[in-house]
């Protein structure tokens, strides 16, 4: 019976993430992405960067920022912090706060690239967005 013992903890301690690692069925999303995407009314352009500086189990944190260039080329500059969740190995959900208002992201992870929709609570502004990972 007491040989048994640390193969019991051993396979107590194999189903078990580290802290701060992202769960075993869950993409890994931590890093720097080029985000880039559209709003559809008003029509807008959106040009940036994503940056998901921490992933443990299915929850992520980072920071965003974009520049946004409107129907007349003007430009808007904007970004915050971003928190939400990957859904498995396919899907991803997740808020960026910005200039007081929250913009909730939800899309599909394809090998480097996260494809989406957006829609911004408060005043159901609307758009799509990619993110495709920044190559090391």
């Amino acid at each position: 019976m007491r040989a048994a013992a640390p193969l019991l903890v051993l396979g107590l301690l194999v189903g078990c993430s580290l802290p701060g690692e992202p769960a075993a069925d869950s993409a890994i999303v931590r890093g720097e992405w080029a985000f880039t995407g559209t709003q559809t009314a008003p029509q807008a352009t959106l040009t940036g960067s994503l940056t998901i500086q921490t992933q443990t189990g299915d929850l992520i944190t980072g920071s965003a920022g974009w520049d946004e260039r409107d129907g007349f080329g003007v430009v808007r500059s904007a970004g915050g912090p971003v928190s939400g969740r990957v859904i498995g190995e396919q899907d991803v959900d997740f808020d960026i706060e910005s200039d007081g208002v929250t913009r909730r992201h939800v899309g599909r992870i394809r090998a480097d690239t996260m494809d989406g929709s957006w829609v911004q609570f408060g005043d159901g502004r609307t758009g799509s967005f990619r993110a495709v990972r920044a190559r090391r």
